[in-house]
């Protein structure tokens, strides 16, 4: 699996699934959580307890987690147009 653990970030096979936070108060999306998936060509799909403390084992958290903050950012911004949000806040 470590072999396989950059390639997955550079292949893209890695991606952040999007969960949203609800308020349960108000029962509206209050924010959204970024869950991130490998899907690995030899192994199938990898859970994140198995490939993350690798990760942090090898150094390549750091480069995987800033990956996957940009492509939650971008999938975000593409969510929130695609349902006409006129306004989208960083916290």
């Amino acid at each position: 699996m470590e072999s396989n653990l950059p390639l997955g970030a550079r292949a893209q096979r890695a991606l952040p699934a999007l969960q949203p936070k609800i308020d349960l108060d108000s029962g509206r999306i209050d924010g959204v959580e970024a869950l991130l998936r490998w899907t690995s060509a030899e192994l199938g799909a990898v859970p994140p307890a198995n490939f993350i403390p690798l990760a942090e084992e090898i150094g390549l958290i750091h480069t995987i987690g800033r990956w996957c903050c940009g492509r939650a950012c971008e999938q975000s911004i593409g969510v929130a147009g695609a349902k006409g949000c006129r306004r989208f806040r960083w916290r």
